[in-house]
């Protein structure tokens, strides 16, 4: 029998310029606070980083200060993978924070208002940091999946998610986004080549797949504006794939590929809203739509196998608009609509850290109250 000893396998509080890699930690944590500053955790596997015997509070609850901790400047968590945590995987506050090559999994099994990796915002009031700037933070090739509600929470601004494979998102709760966030500027915040699928959304609590209420893929919900949101990947939502809930304003969202996602791909937008050169088998919505593509017949090369670059012969090559500094490059008489470029080594995303992620089936996890979810392959659409 073994039992916890301590909260914290590193306390970093207060401490600058230090590097942590290459070790194994079980049943604990890295703490920083906000006089901390340059440290860099590389290639731990870090497992049970934090768990709790209770939540208090009502519904539910955020449980900061839990996980690998990146708070003060400059942090960096790079190429690790952290398992199981009944709150945050990564917990970020503070500024230009970089988690990259990284694989968060099994989160948020207890707190259910946590994620794979947790960014605080401008108004959070405790410790007196209210208005504090929480920004410039960058989250980059991970892979994250498994969690009780969320797999990205952000609250800051400036940042940069991109290139990021997250899946499996809300396996207690509703009312969740895979990656969410809510009455946010997000001050020109990049959401980009992201691989977004498999919204589960179990109102019930058993982690079966639910067709009920709000479960998109991106979702911006209330009061949220000044985000770019191009060239990402979203299937299997049972909700849009992206969700703007008002006030939503100076959005823009070019060339995304939004598939199987609820009842539209794209719900929302109140205020200047963009929504250019995307596509889907849904509908779309915003203040300003151009050249977006609704169709059955999508001809990706391999929908089976996740390879959703448009084959010859697809309707989106070539009936895009130029958008400079996003269309660059293309090929042809014009950009092609969605979310790759026919003739163009596409894009990757995802985390390399050494073991292979499931993809696109179901892994085992604790979280689950039932088997049911590891029943539920994701719906293959045949090509018409």
């Amino acid at each position: 029998m073994e039992a916890k000893r301590r909260q914290y396998a590193f306390d970093l509080s207060g401490k600058s310029n230090i590097t942590i890699g290459a070790f194994n930690i079980f049943a604990g944590g890295i703490k920083s606070d906000m006089s901390s500053s340059r440290i860099t955790i590389d290639g731990i596997n870090a497992l049970y980083v934090s768990h709790l015997s209770r939540v208090e509070g009502p519904g539910w609850v955020t449980q900061r200060d839990t996980g690998i901790m990146l708070h003060g400047t400059s942090n960096v968590l790079q190429n690790c993978t952290i398992g199981f945590s009944a709150a945050n995987g990564a917990d970020l506050l503070g500024t230009n924070h970089k988690v990259t090559n990284c694989t968060i999994h099994d989160v948020n099994y207890l707190a259910l208002n946590g994620a794979a990796i947790y960014t605080h915002g401008r108004t959070d009031r405790r410790l007196g940091l209210l208005g504090f700037p929480n920004s410039g933070h960058e989250i980059s090739y991970n892979t994250l999946y498994n969690s009780g509600r969320f797999l990205v929470f952000q609250a800051g601004q400036a940042m940069k998610i991109t290139h990021n494979h997250m899946y499996n998102a809300s396996l207690q709760t509703q009312d969740s986004g895979i990656y969410y966030t809510h009455s946010t500027d997000g001050g020109g915040t990049e959401i980009a080549y992201n691989l977004v699928h498999d919204n589960r959304k179990s109102p019930s609590g058993d982690g079966s797949f639910s067709s009920f209420g709000w479960g998109p893929g991106i979702y911006l919900d209330d009061d949220s504006s000044n985000f770019l949101i191009h060239h990402n990947m979203v299937w299997n939502t049972p909700s849009p794939g992206i969700l703007l809930n008002p006030v939503s304003s100076n959005q823009q969202i070019y060339n995304n590929t939004l598939w199987n996602n609820g009842n539209s791909a794209i719900m929302g937008g109140d205020i200047n809203v963009k929504v250019y050169n995307n596509f889907s088998n849904r509908g779309f919505a915003g203040t300003d739509l151009r050249n977006n593509l609704t169709t059955s017949n999508p001809r990706f090369v391999d929908f089976v196998n996740g390879n959703f670059q448009p084959q010859s012969g697809s309707p989106a090559i070539d009936q895009g608009i130029v958008i400079s500094g996003f269309t660059d490059g293309y090929v042809g008489s014009a950009p092609d609509i969605g979310a790759y470029e026919f003739g163009v080594q596409a894009w990757t995303a995802g985390a390399n850290t050494g073991t292979p992620t499931p993809y696109p089936s179901i892994p085992p996890s604790p979280i689950e109250n039932s088997t049911k979810a590891q029943e539920q392959q994701p719906l293959i659409l045949q090509e018409q």
